[in-house]
């Protein structure tokens, strides 16, 4: 049965690349089988009727660049293992009680402020795990955390105030801090029903650093969370502030483009002649 180019295309988005997506959901990818998988979908896509060889018109990394960037949309098995995998350190701080995040606690411990384990070292553990915790420091640049009674959140290094980490946001300031490691909690005191920020410095301010300390002031006074709640999480890249598969897929398959790259014209180049639902 001949099937076109396009139609060998839907059958791989369908069907082929849903095939070890269980797989990919629990285990690490092993990069032998990732190859072989890889060299089964670019002879599919690739081949004609029979069995002979068919040049291979289109690097496979090209063919599994997003169609906004010019490529086929083809999902990246290794990436969608790391976005599969990247779901439990999601439900690390979510399932409190959970039976697997207990077993893992009592391996690793707790890291500071609990929102994940401490990162396995030397040759004992759980292997599993430890692959999915080398995930946390890219999985954390795309969560923010809401500040409730603030024992867990880290003033100076946790995005949880404005668009970036305070230690990024006012740099100045933070090196000249009395207690970088203090938590919200120690910063901040409740003072007839208002809220007051206690935060000291090794020196007093010179001249010019006095904008920077009226810029960080006024962030840390137009922040009203209460002080009654627990610390929470939320997912930056979606608005329904949780972790979805999609979100956290669209981020690690489109940071190696620049921002400023304009966007490709697939829409006038690949029409659709099917219409509307």
């Amino acid at each position: 049965m001949y099937l076109s180019k396009g139609g060998r295309l839907t059958l791989i988005k369908s069907t082929l690349t849903n095939l070890p997506t269980y797989f990919l959901s629990l285990f690490p990818f092993p990069a032998g089988v990732g190859n072989r998988i890889e060299k089964i979908f670019r002879a599919f896509l690739w081949g004609g009727m029979g069995e002979e060889k068919k040049f291979h018109l289109v690097r496979w990394k090209t063919v599994c660049t997003p169609i906004v960037h010019g490529g086929l949309g083809v999902c990246d098995l290794r990436t969608f293992n790391k976005v599969l995998l990247g779901k439990w350190l999601w439900r690390y701080h979510t399932e409190g009680d959970a039976l697997w995040k207990e077993i893992i606690v009592a391996c690793y411990g707790n890291a500071w402020g609990g929102w994940c384990s401490n990162e396995g070292s030397g040759g004992y553990g759980v292997g599993l795990w430890k692959f999915i915790r080398r995930g946390w420091l890219c999985f954390e640049k795309h969560i923010r955390f809401i500040a409730g009674e603030g024992n867990r959140i880290s003033f100076w290094r946790d995005l949880w105030c404005g668009d970036q980490a305070l230690e990024r946001a006012f740099p100045n300031l933070y090196h000249i801090a009395a207690n970088r490691e203090a938590s919200v909690a120690d910063m901040r005191s409740l003072h007839h029903g208002t809220i007051q920020w206690n935060i000291l410095f090794n020196r007093d301010f010179h001249d010019w650093e006095l904008s920077s300390v009226s810029d960080f002031l006024s962030l840390l006074y137009s922040m009203g969370n209460p002080m009654t709640q627990g610390d929470r999480v939320k997912w930056r890249s979606n608005n329904y502030k949780k972790f979805t598969v999609k979100a956290y897929s669209k981020i690690l398959i489109t940071q190696n483009f620049a921002q400023g790259d304009p966007p490709f014209l697939w829409k006038n180049i690949w029409q659709s002649r099917v219409p509307p639902k």
